[in-house]
């Protein structure tokens, strides 16, 4: 057992570019087919690389990525309750008033 624990600590057992991989390409199989089973309409399926992890830490991704918005975020909440049969409500502007005051919320 000694020898293994040495070995895990020159080459990390599991902990390889192939865990990846495999982890990617298992969620690109679930995706299409939840997609598929789903009956969307969208023709785009998903691959290898939409799911692999980018290890490289020294890229800079501020601009990759476009941050959203406040407006957006609600947005996109409206709709996944909306998906899934809920009801959106206008909140009462008195007990969210009130409600800060208890909080302790300004």
């Amino acid at each position: 057992m000694m020898e293994w624990e040495e070995y895990n600590k020159i080459e990390p057992i599991g902990h390889d570019w192939r865990s990846d991989y495999r982890t990617a390409q298992l969620c690109a199989v679930m995706v299409n087919t939840a997609k598929g089973l789903s009956g969307s309409k969208d023709k785009k399926t998903f691959g290898v690389s939409d799911f692999l992890l980018d290890w490289d830490m020294t890229k800079d991704r501020s601009k990759e990525t476009e941050k959203q918005s406040p407006e957006q975020m609600k947005f996109i909440m409206k709709g996944m309750v909306k998906s899934r049969g809920g009801e959106v409500k206008q909140r009462d502007p008195q007990k969210h008033e009130q409600l800060k005051k208890e909080l302790g919320i300004q």
